[in-house]
């Protein structure tokens, strides 16, 4: 008998060139639909009528979406919140080399150096702070990359390149050159607007507890109400039109950075405070641990530390933006880790779940097995239950199928019926 095997195929499993690279994709809307284009063009080609076409590594994805929208969303923020309090660290520490070198920068401004070498001197300073770290982390990128992907390849079978990709260089040159140069405007400014004269004077401190700034009406320009301003607009903008978006397009990833935004907002809102409030808690802490002190002593530590309150106030900033990134950081892991938990706990109701072949008629396995459980792991295993095959499953009861209806049998639903143990609920 002549025939062809290809006209007996009922099922064509196809794979994707490039499923790694689509896959690891953070976006799981970008990963459906590259694999929905995929699909469409073998289901154009075969036809569409007689075909039905399915996807089932997406359907696996589908129930750790939120999940993985929400842990990158996360490592994006914590990048974002690094970046920020490495350039606002950098920052500081150029403010205080910059005061510090005062009478070095009128000299060489007396030497004939014009303002823009004056920049280039605090811009390569700058770099300098940045450049160990870089070289650092360049460094350390390959046995760093080395060892996690042993680590999955140990626990998951999934491996990696040790190899940065592309990409990731880009963005790191890119975050290195760009830190600094944004930490370095203030500085730069502060270098080049100052006095030669008071650059030169070696009589008086250059820290000033005091700033006092004389504006006239017709050149005021305020900054606080401009950047107040901005903040308003931005937080209009995301509850009155972004939000109301996000709801009607199901744009979940979206709804997220808004919401985290917003707690990344109440942050900086409690350490906008806490540098309100705290004047008030050194002075408290003045008297409580220099109460054996004279009042001559007290007033002294006062006044120094309003002498230095711009560079506290500076140090009081990363010091709050530090902490609040830690337990912004720990909190969010762990609330999502310990979520993804609890929903795979509701999915199977016990941490562990043994299942028989349905087509399996043996049911010693049964008996043996939970004599297993009695004697060998006893002391493992708290307590257990067992659930049976749905009722329909049995052949001879096929056609007694059972259906949940309202009153006016208009709406109608399908129910299967289990057998289960007596402490099924407890388990």
């Amino acid at each position: 008998m002549n025939f062809n095997a290809h006209d007996l195929v009922t099922e064509i499993l196809a794979n994707h060139p490039n499923r790694e690279q689509v896959y690891l994709n953070q976006d799981f809307v970008v990963i459906r639909e590259k694999m929905a284009e995929y699909s469409s063009r073998i289901v154009s080609t075969l036809g569409f009528h007689p075909l039905n076409s399915d996807m089932p590594i997406l359907r696996v994805l589908l129930p750790l979406n939120m999940g993985a929208i929400f842990l990158s969303i996360i490592l994006n923020l914590i990048v974002i919140l690094l970046a920020f309090i490495s350039t606002f660290l950098i920052y500081s520490l150029l403010t205080i080399s910059v005061e510090s070198r005062t009478f070095e920068f009128g000299i060489v401004r007396m030497l004939g150096i014009t303002k823009f070498g004056l920049a280039s001197l605090v811009l390569v300073q700058a770099m300098l702070f940045v450049l160990p770290a870089f070289l650092f982390a360049f460094v350390m990128a390959f046995p760093g990359l080395s060892f996690v992907s042993a680590l999955l390849e140990s626990k998951l079978g999934f491996s990696f390149s040790c190899v940065p990709s592309t990409a990731s260089l880009v963005w790191a040159v890119s975050v290195g050159l760009v830190v600094p140069i944004v930490a370095s405007v203030l500085p730069i400014y502060q270098v080049v607007r100052r006095n030669l004269v008071e650059s030169l004077d070696m009589q008086h401190s250059k820290s000033q507890g005091v700033h006092i700034t004389i504006e006239f009406a017709q050149q005021s320009s305020s900054l606080t109400m401009f950047a107040f301003g901005s903040v308003a607009i931005v937080y209009g903008l995301s509850i009155y039109y972004f939000l109301p978006l996000t709801l009607l397009s199901m744009n979940l990833q979206l709804m997220i950075w808004i919401m985290l935004s917003l707690l990344l907002a109440i942050i900086l809102g409690l350490i906008l405070l806490a540098l309100n409030i705290t004047h008030i808690i050194e002075r408290l802490l003045v008297y409580i641990f220099f109460f054996y002190e004279s009042s001559v002593v007290r007033f002294l530590v006062i006044k120094n530390m309003i002498a230095h309150k711009f560079r506290n106030r500076r140090t009081i900033i990363i010091y709050s933006l530090s902490l609040g990134f830690l337990l912004f950081a720990v909190v969010a892991y762990t609330m999502e880790l310990r979520n993804m938990q609890l929903n795979m706990l509701a999915r199977h109701g016990s941490n562990l779940e043994v299942r028989l072949s349905w087509d399996n008629s043996d049911f010693s396995l049964v008996a043996s097995l939970e004599k297993t459980l009695l004697t060998t792991y006893a002391d493992e295993v708290e307590d257990f239950t067992w659930m049976t095959v749905p009722l329909g499953y049995y052949r001879e009861l096929h056609n007694n199928s059972n259906w949940l209806t309202d009153f006016g049998r208009k709406y109608s639903y399908p129910v299967s019926v289990y057998g289960i143990s007596p402490n099924y609920f407890e388990a």
